[in-house]
Formats: structure tokens, C-alpha cells, sequence
């Protein structure tokens, strides 16, 4: 079954037709490769497939979503400022672009990457053209959250070039029982924290959608809850509630969207169904994540075609910008090669995931596309390529 891009604002019944047809494995093997939940019975998860199958931000003939005005401010800060990185001009917004803004959580310290995301027609070595759409890394930064505690609300809404890597609180260097520590963890400072942090996100980068890692309660197989996992999901919970609260005051038209983890390291075959919450599984699923990140920005700049079952990403070259200095920073730690010249980056976990997770929720919606066009189709390519993964292992 192949459904044109004319029907596909009345697809509904075709797809349930297809849908319903598929034996509960299959339905499954969609759930998996699509990002979308698979518990339930065959007919409710049938249903949930076809309703977010349909919401892809790739499909066509869905009305985009459009980016608000920036406030006029022109304050400065010393942590929230502007910088090299490219903006999303408005007027250069062609209703097809997205921009991305994917939040990797923490609470000392939390990372993100903005992608711009265009349609592309590119031209492959056989002379056929691939349909489908360029990313840029348009910025990429890791950010020390208490230090937005130090920034008034009347410059919250400034531009914000993101706190340089360096500068970054260091989690085992604050003593455990610090009061100033505590204190920072007190529901009034993080309530500022985040409503600092997103108002400024938003002014700089005037995402389309924005996707903020979802919080487990229970890690390391422990069975009791720790208070710092507690405290990471308040302040996930807070920035969904300033988000929510910005939308109703019509401030933020983005559509925001929590993340599982564990859904995109089992997309890159990382985990398995279940998660595996050992010391040595999550170690080799962070290792997994660096390694994966590091080789897609090692090939980003390779003039080569790449390949159409990962993520093809570039990075600005037009002129000197932060990204470039952070993607090179990464890549030399990455690789090993470390050098006193270079700008050193603490960590390679919070900048890999916050980058994973928008690439894969950009795969996500993609393949949710090709189901609801393609059908049958999209359905024999993925386990196509499921079946050649399997065989490479």
C-alpha cells in the first residue's frame, strides 16, 4: 500500500486498514523503529501507531508551526550573551524549516544542541536524486545551571551564547553538605533556573520543537529512589510547567516533547528491550553514545554521499563560530589527542546525548513518514535493515 502525499490528510482509514493487518510482532518492529511506545494490546497499540505515525513533522500538507517574534532587549550579560552562533532569522523561516532545540537533563550540569533542519534534494553516484532533509548543528553547548541563579529576570529574556564548557560547575568539586549547594536546590531557585534557562533558549533560537530528556526515578538497579534523581526530576517537571505556562501566554509556540532515553539507545541497539541498569550496561551504552556522536561528526565533513540509515549532519563553515570550536574540542578528547592549545571539554556524555537525542527524534519522525506514505514498503526496508544489523553481530 502506497499512500499519495494528496491523501494524506484523509489517511486515517487506509493506515488502520494496513495497520490492523500486521501481526502483533510487526506492529512492534513499527513501535521500535519509530520511537513510539509498544506496550498494550494489538489493537490499542495499533491505534497509538496510527495516530503518531500521522503527526510526523515530515508528512506534508501539516501546517507548520510558526516562530514567534524575539522580545526586543537589547541587555547583555556575562552568562547569557550573544555570540558567534548563527541565528534562525524570521524572515528567513520558509514554513518547511525546523528548528530543534534538544535538552539533555541535569541539574549541576545540563547540555544542548539547536539543529536547523531544511528540505534537501541531493544528488547521489548512480544519478538518482534521495528526497529528504540537511541538519546543521547550529550550536552546542553544555551549561552550569546554578550559575543562571546569578542572572536578574530583566535579563532573562537576552540573547544567550550558552555558558562556555569551561566554565561548567564541577559535580565532585562542591561539597556534599555545602549550604550554598542546598540552597541552590531550594524549589524557588530552580523555578528561576528554568524559567532563566528557556526564556533565554527561546529568544536565541526560536525553536520550532523542543525535546527535554524524560527522568527515571530508579537507575544502577537500585530499588530505593535517590534524592538526586528526585531532584532532577523537579526541575524536569519545572521547565515543563514554565514551558506549558509560556504556550498559554502565547510566548512559546514550539511543541515540546519528553524523551526517553532508553528508547534511543534501544533505537541504536544499545540496550535491549528491558534496559539493562547494571554498572557495566550503562557504562557501555554511555561509550556507545560518545562513540556514535564522535564518528557522525568525524564524517560531517566528508564529501562523500551518506548513508540513508544515518543521520547526515553538517556544521557551519562559513565563518568562525562556537559550534566549530566544541565539535573540534569533542572530536580531539574523543579521539585522544589532546593538546594544550586545544579548549578542553570536561565531559564528552552530556554533549553526546543531548546531540543523540535530536538525531534520533529527527530519524523517529522520518521513518514515521515512510510508514504513513509507504506502507508495507517502509515496513520490508526496516527489517531489511534490522535482519543486516543482526547478521553484522
Amino acid at each position: 500500500m502506497r499512500l499519495t502525499a494528496h491523501a494524506l490528510t484523509k489517511a486515517a482509514d487506509p493506515l488502520t486498514t494496513w495497520l490492523a493487518s500486521l501481526k502483533a510482532t510487526q506492529l512492534k518492529t513499527v513501535a521500535r523503529a519509530t520511537g513510539i511506545r509498544n506496550p498494550g494490546r494489538k489493537d490499542v497499540l495499533s491505534a497509538r501507531l496510527r495516530t503518531e505515525l500521522m503527526r510526523s513533522v515530515f508528512l506534508p500538507n501539516i501546517p507548520p508551526t510558526h516562530i514567534h517574534d524575539k522580545h526586543d532587549d537589547n541587555k547583555t550579560n556575562s552568562l547569557l550573551h550573544p555570540g558567534n552562533d548563527s541565528r534562525v532569522n524570521l524572515e528567513q523561516n520558509d514554513g518547511d524549516s525546523l528548528s530543534i532545540l534538544s535538552i539533555d537533563m541535569g541539574i549541576q550540569n545540563l547540555a544542548f544542541a539547536h539543529l536547523l533542519v531544511r528540505p534537501a534534494k541531493a544528488e547521489t553516484d548512480t544519478g538518482d536524486y534521495y528526497e529528504g532533509h540537511t541538519t546543521t548543528l547550529n550550536a552546542w553547548h553544555r551549561i552550569g545551571v546554578q550559575e543562571l541563579s546569578a542572572i536578574t529576570p530583566l535579563h532573562s529574556a537576552t540573547t544567550i551564547a550558552a555558558i562556555p564548557t569551561g566554565q561548567t560547575q564541577n559535580d565532585d568539586s562542591i561539597g556534599e553538605h555545602s549550604s550554598k549547594r542546598e540552597r541552590s536546590f531550594d524549589p524557588d531557585i530552580l523555578a528561576g533556573n528554568a524559567y532563566t534557562l528557556l526564556s533565554s533558549l527561546i529568544s536565541a533560537y526560536n525553536p520550532t520543537h523542543i525535546l527535554i530528556e524524560r527522568q527515571r526515578f530508579r537507575s544502577g538497579g537500585r530499588s530505593a529512589v535517590l534524592e538526586w534523581t528526585l531532584r532532577v526530576g523537579v526541575f524536569e517537571g519545572m521547565l515543563h510547567a514554565v514551558l506549558h505556562t509560556m504556550q498559554q501566554l502565547g510566548r512559546c509556540p514550539a511543541t515540546v516533547y519528553g524523551v526517553s532515553p532508553a528508547r534511543v539507545s534501544q533505537y541504536w541497539g544499545g540496550a535491549k528491550e528491558g534496559g539493562d541498569d547494571s554498572k557495566d550496561g550503562q557504562k557501555s551504552i554511555k561509550r556507545m553514545k560518545i562513540d556514535l556522536v564522535g564518528e557522525w561528526l568525524d564524517q560531517g565533513s566528508s564529501s562523500s554521499f551518506p548513508s540513508k540509515s544515518r543521520p547526515r549532519i553538517s556544521i557551519p563553515s562559513a565563518k568562525p563560530s562556537d559550534v566549530q570550536t566544541v565539535v573540534a574540542a569533542y572530536l580531539e578528547r574523543w579521539s585522544g589527542q589532546r593538546s594544550k592549545a586545544a579548549w578542553r571539554i570536561e565531559k564528552l556524555d552530556d554533549l553526546a546525548d543531548c546531540l543523540l537525542q535530536g538525531l534520533t527524534w529527527l530519524e523517529w519522525q522520518d521513518r514515521r513518514a515512510q510508514f504513513a506514505k509507504d506502507g508495507v514498503e517502509a515496513l520490508r526496508r526496516v527489517e531489511m535493515s534490522l535482519a543486516s544489523d543482526k547478521n553484522k553481530h
